[in-house]
């Protein structure tokens, strides 16, 4: 087994876990605390062949550095009530894993007054320009 940590793999096993998320519950915050996922749930990790792989091999060690570095950043919690291998997505991680997944969508729902703000200085200038040249 390979002791090499990549943060692409782990960046592809938030968004999987926020995709699991979403298409039961949505994008509601609500169910975070309540919705439980299983880290030896195989559908998590079929967008990362390598941890795939690895997972062949010895499933508790390979997927450990992964969920532990989401959970050093606290991008998920816990081990769950029902075992040791449960844990939930917090906002912190569904926030990180919404940018990762389209993260111009996500700026736009950030920064909305920005960019709303230099739209209207723009179409302010663009107006006066208009009127100058058409004096």
């Amino acid at each position: 087994m390979s002791n090499i940590y990549y943060k692409k793999d782990e960046e592809k096993l938030l968004i999987a876990i926020f995709d699991k998320y979403i298409s039961e519950n949505g994008h509601q915050l609500v169910a975070l605390d309540a919705y439980q996922l299983s880290s030896l749930d195989p559908e998590l990790f079929k967008t990362i062949p390598r941890i795939t792989k690895e997972l062949t091999k010895d499933i508790q060690n390979s997927d450990a550095r992964y969920f532990g570095s989401l959970k050093i950043k606290k991008f998920i919690s816990g081990e769950g009530r029902t075992s040791p291998y449960h844990f939930h997505l917090t906002k912190t991680g569904f926030a990180e894993a919404h940018r990762l997944k389209s993260p111009t969508l996500f700026f736009c729902k950030e920064h909305w007054k920005f960019l709303f703000g230099s739209l209207l200085s723009f179409t302010t200038v663009l107006t006066g320009i208009i009127r100058y040249i058409q004096c």
